[in-house]
């Protein structure tokens, strides 16, 4: 059986699920074929955690544009609506580009992760489409007042054969008879958790360009290491301190999401990815959110309901306070539903 996954090149938490949903069908299924549709950038980040067996190959192919932020954490309405005004221009160049007869050939079944505009190609050759996701295009184009974009988008979607809805999903309106699954996250390797802690004993991860984090990072992160904390800061080659507590990797790391497992709490904007990692861990969350981008409403419920994390305020003398009173969670109602969802998708398949 051979399965195309496409992936949309907005972020990595996309991708970063599939690998998880990957993994699981592999190993309820050795002789799968599996063929990612995916971005040049994403290959570039996690190519190691995406050709993991002879089975598995990728596609490098130009998708839907995505939502254009401003400063990665509010949303340019005005570009965004440019760029997806061009809507049917991608439609026709996708529906004519021979690239995907190719992609498509000898397949059993696409399983896209908020990527639709490739929908009618498939449906013309008559192969099931299922999606997954915790959001869909229309849902955040309706919240940006675009209301006919997300009507054109709408109709695509509705071309799937089945629905997955994770946790932290939006309306997600344009999916019928919507299946909801659990989390879907990545295995953690305890072996490397465990030397990471090791190296870095008790340590904060810091994910985001630092001059957009909404408070005032120097003290912050004296604060921080008054406290006990070493910090781990993702990339942001650009700033400048000798302290030895403050660590820059990078965000290429191979397995770094056993960072964040390792890590006593990760400073980051609300997203699915960070989050269900965060939540199937001992780790736990200070976020952001971003301006005019629904799912975080929904993201941010599930934070709150399951007691993951604290919202980062711009007054560093209350936040940590916060911290160094947050209590120890107890997550054993949070846990991944990698095979389950696996298991579920192969059984309506064959």
């Amino acid at each position: 059986m051979r399965i195309v996954i496409v992936v949309s090149s907005f972020g990595y938490d996309h991708l970063t699920r599939q690998i998880a949903l990957k993994d699981a069908l592999l190993e309820l299924k050795s002789d799968l074929e599996i063929l990612f549709v995916i971005s040049e950038k994403q290959y570039e980040h996690f190519h190691s955690e995406i050709l993991t067996s002879d089975q598995v190959s990728y596609s490098l192919i130009p998708l839907t544009p995505t939502i254009v932020m401003e400063d990665n954490y509010s949303v340019d309405i005005e570009s965004t609506k440019e760029i997806f005004s061009r809507f049917w221009e991608w439609e026709t160049q996708i529906r004519n580009d021979r690239a995907w007869d190719e992609i498509l050939f000898g397949s059993q079944l696409v399983i896209s992760d908020i990527e639709s505009v490739h929908h009618p190609i498939v449906k013309k050759m008559d192969i099931p489409i299922i999606n997954i996701s915790n959001f869909t295009w229309s849902d955040i184009l309706m919240g940006l007042g675009l209301d006919e974009l997300s009507h054109n988008y709408s109709s695509l979607e509705k071309l799937s054969k089945l629905n997955l809805k994770l946790p932290m999903s939006t309306n997600c309106q344009s999916f019928s008879n919507p299946q909801l699954m659990g989390l879907l996250v990545r295995n953690f390797d305890d072996n490397l958790i465990t030397d990471i802690i090791s190296t870095y004993q008790h340590f904060v991860v810091i994910i985001g360009h630092l001059k957009f984090i909404p408070i005032n990072i120097d003290t912050l992160f004296s604060s921080l290491i008054n406290l006990g904390y070493k910090i781990l800061i993702v990339d942001n080659l650009d700033y400048k301190n000798s302290d030895p507590n403050i660590i820059r990797i990078s965000s290429k790391t191979p397995k770094f999401h056993n960072i964040i497992a390792a890590s006593k709490f990760v400073i980051s904007k609300l997203g699915y990815g960070v989050v269900s990692e965060v939540a199937v861990s001992n780790s736990n969350l200070i976020y952001w959110k971003r301006e005019n981008f629904i799912e975080d409403i929904y993201i941010e419920e599930f934070v709150k309901t399951h007691n993951l994390g604290i919202e980062l305020g711009q007054n560093v003398e209350s936040l940590i306070k916060s911290i160094a009173e947050f209590p120890k969670r107890n997550n054993s109602n949070l846990h991944r539903s990698n095979s389950d969802i696996a298991k579920f998708i192969l059984s309506v398949s064959l």
